[in-house]
């Protein structure tokens, strides 16, 4: 069906298409089919998904759900909030146990959307921080550059890409204690320091949650208790935290 759903795309298709979706999506053995051609992604069903959309009210309530999960697939948003609102407003009238498993999956699917646009976000931001260490660079701002280049290291982090995290921060690390060795006794010294610390936190965090080499984690320690940062940081939370987890990583507890 669908070869031949291709290759007639006409008003008189689409507008039998109009009067025929409701049947399509409420009647229950059809269903059932019709779950199956979503996981095909069957463009018959696409275009059904898509008009049902358009008129979310004339829907029974499961059928709504399938359009709101076919939309949030499919990455449409303002589509799958019309009918995943409509849904929502329907439900709170219910409490019966039918009506809140329909409700579970109505959650469900606004927690998917909302972290496939989280990761959207991320990826987004990974590009300006890109920009900003490009930047930085070329108006001689190297500190600068790799403050940036230490916040695209934590975007990597949390979108799963954490082996180039891992390398990234290698390479920046280096850069950084060459600069930090050049900045001694300079306004810029303790700038340079304070990032220093923080490529090595970054660095023995995602040794320590990949169960990295022991040795490694255990020079970033030292490395963290010697930078003058630290030192004066020594005791807060946000300093101490860490290094309790990578040294009872590493058996110094």
């Amino acid at each position: 069906m669908d070869e031949a759903y291709r290759s007639e795309v006409t008003e008189e298709r689409d507008e039998w298409l109009r009067n025929f979706y409701p049947r399509l999506l409420t009647h229950p053995a059809i269903r059932r089919i019709n779950q199956a051609a979503s996981l095909i992604n069957s463009p018959f069903y696409g275009d059904c998904m898509d008009i049902a959309a358009e008129s979310p009210e004339s829907l029974d309530n499961p059928s709504l759900l399938l359009a709101t999960e076919w939309q949030r697939r499919h990455k449409k948003y303002e589509e799958m909030a019309r009918c995943a609102n409509l849904l929502g407003e329907r439900l709170q009238q219910h409490a019966s146990p039918a009506t809140m498993a329909l409700r579970s999956k109505l959650s469900y699917e606004w927690c998917m959307a909302l972290n496939q646009q989280a990761d959207a976000l991320r990826e987004e931001a990974v590009t300006a921080a890109e920009r900003s260490a490009h930047e930085a660079e070329q108006a001689g701002d190297i500190p600068g550059k790799l403050y940036a280049v230490m916040v695209k290291i934590d975007l990597l982090q949390k979108i799963g890409r954490w082996q180039e995290a891992f390398a990234l921060s290698e390479s920046a690390l280096s850069e950084a204690e060459a600069l930090m060795a050049d900045a001694q006794g300079t306004e810029a010294g303790e700038r340079v320091q304070r990032l220093v610390m923080n490529l090595l936190y970054h660095r023995m965090n995602i040794a320590v949650d990949h169960r990295l080499r022991i040795g490694m984690v255990r020079e970033l320690i030292g490395s963290i208790e010697e930078n003058p940062i630290y030192q004066q940081s020594r005791g807060q939370p946000w300093a101490e935290d860490p290094l309790t987890k990578a040294r009872a990583y590493v058996g110094q507890q």
